[in-house]
């Protein structure tokens, strides 16, 4: 099956290379090549493509702000940001405008064509887990953290500065069983160690209780 693509990048040669790379190894065509958002957008309304994969700094908007456009005006479109520059401060963000794959033009070919061909099939395409995730994964959990009263005074000794083995000396535990409940409760939580952890605590609701 044929699909179309729209590609939106104010860099002519950037945007023929990438054309030229799609359509030579995937079964793709290229409708149309824009080189702004308002552009771009007007393609869309008329050709309305299977995927659009536009730079995220524009000269007259981001690639968010296309993004959100397209989410309300032609959701069946699917939308991939190829950057030359680091977004990872704006995935979040990215991935509440409907954003399907996050690419760098630094990625190797064969990871490029893999992307998009992946994209196409459905599948969401979107850097490695780092910061971004993890702080945005916290803040997710705050907002509907669930935690037992035994959790709660377990949080209340991290919070007051105790040590793995003070905690086991204080509830008569041995010190590999707090650890392991410590690291099942980061799990619940969506954190990855203990100032995570207290971040999320002190903004829950168990905190002011």
């Amino acid at each position: 099956m044929m699909h179309s693509v729209v590609i939106i990048d104010d860099h002519p040669l950037m945007a023929y290379a990438t054309k030229e790379l799609l359509e030579q190894e995937l079964d793709v065509e290229v409708a149309a090549l824009a080189r702004n958002g308002e552009e771009g957008l007007e393609i869309i309304a008329a050709a309305q493509p299977d995927l659009l994969l536009m730079d995220y700094k524009l000269p007259d908007m981001t690639g968010k702000d296309v993004a959100e456009r397209i989410a309300k005006c032609w959701p069946a479109v699917k939308v991939v940001i190829f950057s030359s520059i680091d977004v990872s401060s704006v995935v979040p963000q990215l991935l509440m405008a409907k954003v399907d794959g996050i690419l760098s033009k630094e990625n190797p070919r064969h990871t490029i064509v893999h992307a998009v061909s992946s994209v196409l099939d459905g599948y969401a395409v979107i850097p490695r887990m780092s910061d971004w995730q993890t702080g945005f994964l916290a803040k997710e959990a705050q907002a509907d953290l669930e935690l037992s009263d035994n959790e709660v005074a377990l949080m209340r000794y991290i919070l007051d500065g105790n040590t793995i083995e003070q905690i086991a000396e204080q509830i008569h535990m041995s010190k590999r069983s707090v650890d392991n409940w410590i690291r099942k409760m980061y799990e619940k939580m969506g954190v990855k160690g203990r100032t995570q952890a207290l971040e999320v605590f002190l903004k829950s609701k168990y905190y002011a209780r």
